[in-house]
């Protein structure tokens, strides 16, 4: 708009802004054209955003110096210079494709290239948006209307029935006949002597896939009343293969879809597997790395813990633990509190981490009911957990669990 006001104006206009603003309209359609790509192909890749930034900016050289050749050989810029230019870049992000296609050839290797054209092949496949009954319905309304038929509808064979997929004013969509209604060798007329037929219809077009049928395409009369030519049911003869084509072939479209769907699920889920157990191995790895405090021994080790516990939900006391000094809180505790750390903070975070030591005993099952005795399965962690975190006198849990105080110390301890 800049040049174009300059140029119709006769205006003497400093370049700069206009410089300026060819460069953030650039920017703008690069970054457009590269947030399509990504939704419609459903991914980002940084190695595509790099092609695209590649080739905008090798578009941009390119025009730069075919602007300062133009310039130093005294051309004169005018209006039908901006429109080629639009053209030409226009044009030029048509390449797209072609110009990734061989980039692919120096950073990919062969399967990794084939794989990434399938994937590309079938997201196009799949983006149509057009489905099987809409594809049918599109083809028996053009029929209907270079034809001049009143009525017609489509059904396809599902099992032992026939049903509507498609209909022009008739029967409506999802209506089933049985086979012998509409299960026939050749075109016939409606009605058959002898046998059922679709009221108001008066052609039947079987709609074969090799021997076996697998549609009927079934009409109604002509606008002026007229009977169907030779030359119409040599038409209608053709259709019907090409409608045996196009219900294949969007059949085995969706087949392949599903398949390579479940697929790529199964491989997710694999993945998400894979990723679990990794993870778990890195952090028993870590875990086997964080040492214990210097200078403590396995006995003082669980009389500090048995200590902590006892004092689990005072912070003040936690924050001054030996315990505090382990590697683990001090993991727990980065960047969760903004500020510095105090000795509040190792406090909380150890009473958190001895909680969720405790919470491992916790059986994979519902909670047993108060009212009755629990299994034995749970004996470790309700006598950790109702003594320390609900802080529960010893003798009441004794007598919900029904041990006498000896088990009771053995679990506990």
């Amino acid at each position: 708009m800049y040049y174009g006001l300059g140029v119709w104006f006769q205006l003497d206009m400093p370049s700069f802004p206009g410089d300026a603003a060819v460069g953030v309209a650039a920017f703008i359609l690069g970054y457009t054209v590269a947030r399509f790509n990504a939704l419609v192909e459903g991914r980002v890749i940084r190695r595509d955003l790099l092609y695209i930034a590649l080739i905008i900016g090798s578009f941009t050289v390119s025009y730069l110096v075919v602007a300062e050749i133009l310039y130093l050989g005294g051309h004169r810029f005018s209006t039908l210079t901006l429109i080629l230019i639009i053209v030409v870049a226009v044009s030029s992000l048509m390449l797209y494709d072609g110009l990734r296609s061989t980039l692919d050839r120096l950073f990919y290797r062969e399967q990794f290239r084939e794989l990434r054209a399938n994937l590309r092949a079938l997201a196009r496949e799949a983006g149509v948006g057009q489905t099987l009954p809409d594809r049918l319905q599109a083809i028996l309304s053009a029929l209907c209307r270079t034809m001049r038929i009143r009525r017609g509808f489509v059904a396809l064979r599902e099992d032992d029935l026939f049903v509507c997929r498609a209909s022009e004013n008739a029967q409506p969509v999802g209506q089933a006949y049985a086979l012998p209604i509409l299960e026939v060798d050749e075109i016939v007329d409606l009605p058959r002597p002898g046998a059922s037929s679709p009221e108001g219809m008066s052609l039947l077009v079987p709609i074969y896939a090799d021997d076996d049928q697998i549609g009927a395409l079934v009409l109604g009369v002509k606008e002026v009343m007229a009977p169907y030519s030779e030359e119409d049911l040599m038409l209608l003869d053709d259709l019907a293969d090409q409608l045996a084509f196009v219900i294949q072939t969007m059949r085995l479209q969706e087949d392949n879809a599903q398949r390579i769907s479940e697929m790529v699920s199964d491989f997710r889920d694999r993945e998400h597997a894979l990723q679990h157990e990794v993870q778990q191995m890195l952090a028993e790895r870590r875990e086997e790395a964080l040492p214990l405090l210097a200078g403590v021994g396995e006995k003082q080790f669980v009389s500090l813990v048995e200590d902590a516990l006892r004092r689990l939900h005072d912070y003040s006391y936690l924050g001054e633990h030996n315990l505090a000094q382990l590697q683990v809180i001090a993991l727990s505790v980065e960047g969760r509190e903004e500020g510095f750390v105090t000795h509040l903070d190792r406090g909380r975070a150890l009473s958190e981490v001895l909680v969720q030591a405790l919470n491992k005993l916790r059986p994979e099952r519902e909670d047993p009911d108060r009212c009755e005795v629990p299994s034995r399965e749970w004996y470790p962690f309700l006598v950790l957990h109702d003594a320390y975190v609900e802080g529960k006198l010893n003798r009441d849990i004794m007598s919900w669990l029904y041990i006498s105080e000896g088990t009771f110390n053995r679990t506990r301890r």
